[in-house]
């Protein structure tokens, strides 16, 4: 058959569909019909005069859309928050940082009550990332009912066709030859994969680090959070990926003029497989995170501590401190940092009873002050 120049006036439309019909004719070796079409040259001409070709567009079925939800969750006094936030007026604002960076702020109150959350966002134009840290506030004259379940990252992905969701991810430290060792895990459907850290450290087991492959693109995310967190990974039948992380357990009240903050969470997205995707966050790591006091990346250093002494720091104390920080000056070592690790903290049964994070007041009743004075006063600093 002769080709069909065929033109139609879209009207402003932002969808149409191609669609050929049945024309009758069947295959003198099956009964079905056969009818077959090629969209020869299709293309669209946009109202600012350029052409977009049919066959420079990809196959679907496509990604969803981005998500307008908020990115977090908790809820107050049992309810959901955002279903309560949904029914407020939300403050925005931006500002540039930089020339690479600009900050979006979304700010609200829960209606009735004196609970005010703020979401502070780094949006970076030089790599395809961004950062997010939630902020809780009691603005009132009473404490709050109860606030649990604080997630710093609660939303969906929707992965496009040709490969399933892969989680690349590490191990942890645990003092064993397979530390800091990658794994993949296939996120099928229907299946829920949960990661934690252990011992109220985070990295104890597991980093907080995951890259979430799927079908030649992928995220990087990262849970900026020193202690116990969590991570859950759920598959749903189709195309799509709920992620929620943070601190593992929530439970509390604010007191007037009180604010607690969550996790900093981290998004960098990538397009090509899942080693590209490393090293474009290694990228991102050394130009945005790595400190440069005085503009210039830190030089070599040189730390010491007590822990072979003292058994970590379980038999620590002021006294001792001051002790084996001046012997080692003394005897010429060019300190930069004194390291004091685990242990110095009341426990219960050994240094990895993490309990509350303050110096045993037993062992360090004037606090880690008169360490830090001695250190400082030889050009030593301090690293806990």
């Amino acid at each position: 058959m002769a080709p069909v120049p065929i033109k139609v006036d879209l009207g402003g439309a932002r969808e149409f569909r191609l669609k050929l019909t049945a024309a009758g004719e069947k295959s003198r070796y099956h009964q079905a019909e056969w009818d077959q079409a090629d969209w020869a040259m299709a293309r669209v001409k946009l109202t600012n005069d350029t052409d977009l070709w049919l066959a420079d567009l990809p196959v679907g079925p496509f990604e969803s859309a981005p998500s307008t939800t908020l990115p977090f969750a908790f809820n107050y006094d049992g309810q959901d928050a955002r279903a309560l936030i949904n029914s407020a007026a939300i403050s925005r604002a931006s500002r540039p940082l930089d020339r690479h960076r600009t900050e979006h702020t979304l700010s609200s109150t829960l209606p009735g009550t004196s609970l005010a959350f703020r979401l502070t966002a780094i949006e970076y134009h030089d790599f395809p990332a961004v950062e997010w840290t939630l902020y809780l506030r009691n603005t009132g004259a009473q404490r709050t009912a109860i606030i649990d379940g604080l997630q710093a990252i609660d939303t969906t992905f929707t992965r496009g066709v040709g490969g399933e969701y892969t989680l690349h991810h590490s191990l942890g430290s645990r003092t064993r030859p397979d530390d800091y060792m990658p794994v993949a895990t296939l996120l099928p459907p229907n299946q829920s994969t949960r990661l934690t850290s252990a011992g109220g450290r985070g990295s104890d087991g597991i980093l907080p680090y995951f890259n979430i492959e799927s079908a030649s693109r992928g995220i990087l995310l990262a849970v900026g959070w020193p202690v116990q967190w969590a991570a859950d990974f759920k598959r749903a039948a189709q195309r799509t990926l709920h992620v929620r992380a943070g601190q593992e357990l929530t439970r509390f009240r604010l007191e007037p003029g009180e604010e607690v903050r969550s996790p900093l969470v981290a998004l960098l997205f990538y397009e090509g497989d899942w080693i590209a995707g490393q090293n474009l966050w290694r990228s991102w790591m050394v130009a945005h995170n790595l400190p440069r006091p005085g503009g210039k990346l830190h030089p070599p250093q040189v730390a010491a501590g007590s822990a072979r002494h003292t058994v970590e720091m379980q038999e620590a104390n002021e006294e001792n401190q001051l002790r084996f920080l001046n012997r080692e000056l003394d005897r010429g070592l060019p300190l930069d940092y004194w390291w004091m690790d685990a242990g110095w903290y009341p426990f219960a049964k050994g240094w990895p009873d993490v309990g509350t994070w303050e110096p045993d007041p037993a062992r360090f009743p004037r606090g880690f002050k008169p360490i830090s004075d001695a250190a400082h006063r030889r050009n030593v600093n301090i690293i806990v």
